[in-house]
């Protein structure tokens, strides 16, 4: 499973996505403002995903890393799509049975860009990640990254990456998979025989040669 959505996400972008550590970024930072528009957004209604309007949350700044002006407001826009994603669902979409299927508490923490090239940083609940992802969830993160290439054609390719403490390196969230559950050993079960096969199988067990003269020679004890 994990491989067909590693796949799914190289489909979605013209070129390989580079995952590139975020811990440590010194040199050249600029903050750039989380700016408030109609962004698309993939929500749960009644289980099923769909694709739904959502302004962008007033957040604040983020951190991001970018050598460009054009990247500086590439990661602008990037950061303002995933703040609108992982927002809690406004209550007159909640009404209407619209779940998001991120955690609550999550939050971006920095992107960084170069040439089209980004990776995003978040926050997830430290329960959230330890207890694994599932694969139906990295599969709706997946289109997340897809629909955001969509809505804004400057990316190259996009990698989001999370922790699970302070201390953690950054790593994809592919890498916080739910484990496969163990398979299950099934109990062996003799096969049902009727009394006549048993009395067959018995006979047929005896030993053949009983009460019969045993030869005598280079072949006595010997099996053939």
């Amino acid at each position: 499973m994990i491989k067909s959505i590693s796949a799914f996400i190289s489909q979605s972008f013209s070129r390989l996505a580079v995952v590139s550590s975020l811990a440590g970024v010194a040199s050249g930072l600029v903050a750039v403002p989380c700016s408030a528009a109609e962004l698309q957004v993939l929500v749960l209604r009644d289980g099923a995903p769909v694709w739904v309007s959502r302004e962008a949350p007033v957040v604040g700044q983020h951190v991001v890393r970018a050598v460009t002006p054009s990247d500086a407001s590439l990661a602008g826009k990037i950061a303002a799509a995933l703040a609108a994603q992982l927002a809690p669902v406004p209550l007159d979409q909640k009404a209407q049975g619209v779940k998001n299927f991120v955690p609550d508490g999550a939050s971006v923490v920095s992107v960084e860009v170069a040439d089209g090239a980004c990776t995003a940083a978040i926050a997830l609940p430290q329960e959230y990640l330890r207890a694994g992802i599932a694969d139906e969830d990295l599969e709706l993160y997946a289109e997340v990254m897809a629909g955001i290439a969509r809505q804004f054609p400057e990316v190259r390719s996009l990698v989001v990456v999370t922790r699970d403490s302070s201390e953690s390196p950054w790593r994809p969230l592919t890498s916080f998979a739910k484990p496969a559950p163990p398979p299950t050993k099934k109990p062996e079960t003799k096969p049902e025989t009727s009394p006549s096969q048993e009395k067959a199988e018995a006979k047929a067990g005896q030993n053949a040669a009983l009460g019969q003269p045993q030869p005598s020679g280079a072949l006595t004890g010997a099996s053939i």
